[in-house]
């Protein structure tokens, strides 16, 4: 989906934090300052974390693509007027099962 007049697609979800290289490295160096003071304490996630939420949404995307073509799911929707509900396979899917 891109905006009119743009070429850039347009995201389901707002940007947040930080836009550029620079203004990340300020706000790096703004944390790594109140760190050092003893002010905050960072956790940062691990690239193991990282890795296993972006299969996650991965695995989510996949799935709510798959259960546009499934029966099952279209008539749960249709009953619950909720465009987000799921089969029980397209659920055990998303979750990982």
């Amino acid at each position: 989906m891109t905006k009119e007049g743009s070429s850039k697609p347009t995201s389901a979800r707002p940007q947040v934090g930080p836009k550029t290289g620079v203004q990340r490295r300020e706000v790096r160096q703004a944390a790594a300052r109140l760190q050092a003071l003893g002010k905050i304490s960072l956790a940062l996630p691990s690239q193991d974390e990282r890795l296993q939420e972006r299969l996650q949404s991965l695995r989510t995307e996949d799935t709510y693509e798959a259960s546009g073509a499934c029966p099952d799911c279209a008539a749960l929707q249709a009953q619950s007027r909720d465009a987000t509900t799921l089969c029980e396979r397209h659920l055990r899917q998303a979750l990982g099962f």
